[in-house]
């Protein structure tokens, strides 16, 4: 039969107490058959550091990222996107609206993160338009105001007039970026709109051409919108 044996500190003039719980059931502690130091916890388990990662088995809670300290600056704490297949055409819009699909919402882990947001818009307007980002309703990283100048985060190239012919046959890239301070750690949206503050007559085209034939080397392209947390 194994015995059990407890070896006091040569040095150490405290007094170990085992103490029993307060029970009426029988209980039994199997000690491992191994050589090793017993890991001690306050019944919560705040106390245990340094346990292998290969000991941890079974399913972890979920993270929440207002949580996360430590995290260096600079680092990616989550990405949101959205993307936008169809076409979308809109004429009347002497005031800027909103392009279906292209939007897309992060709550940020903390208020001082910043956020930043990738645009990667195909189009056209037939004369004079442009795009431009929002966040929730306040348009940013457009061009500072002068005049009648119309302030856009992104134009297009005028489409319609004959010396220009070939540029009505295939989209145009229009991409667009910023790193926001949004300072908040509530949900945050951001979405693309596009505008021709020029005329009302002008025609907006997103993943379409201004002539759009229906041949093969017309093209139909994509659209998308990334959000990045970045930490500070």
């Amino acid at each position: 039969m194994a015995k059990v044996k407890i070896q006091g500190h040569a040095s150490g003039t405290g007094i170990l107490t085992v103490t029993a719980p307060n029970t009426s059931t029988d209980r039994t502690i199997t000690l491992p058959d191994a050589t090793g130091t017993l890991l001690n916890s306050d019944g919560s388990a705040a106390s245990l550091t340094s346990i292998p990662a290969a000991n941890i088995t079974g399913t972890l809670p979920a993270i929440d990222g207002s949580n996360l300290t430590g995290v260096g600056g600079g680092k990616i704490l989550q990405v949101v996107s959205a993307i936008k297949t169809d076409t979308f055409t809109s004429t009347g819009t002497a005031s800027f609206v909103d392009i279906t699909d292209l939007t897309a919402t992060i709550t940020p882990a903390t208020s001082g993160s910043k956020i930043l947001v990738l645009v990667n818009l195909k189009g056209q307007v037939n004369a004079h338009g442009g795009f431009r980002i929002v966040r929730d309703s306040t348009a940013i990283a457009v061009g500072d105001a002068d005049g009648n100048r119309s302030r856009y985060g992104a134009d297009s190239a005028k489409t319609t007039s004959e010396e220009l012919d070939y540029l009505r046959h295939w989209t145009h890239p229009m991409p667009m970026s910023v790193l926001d301070s949004p300072a908040t750690d509530s949900a945050v949206t951001y979405k693309v709109q596009a505008g021709t503050p020029h005329d009302s007559s002008y025609t907006i085209y997103v993943n379409r051409s201004f002539t759009d034939a229906n041949t093969a080397w017309h093209g139909r392209p994509s659209s998308n919108i990334v959000l990045m947390e970045v930490a500070e």
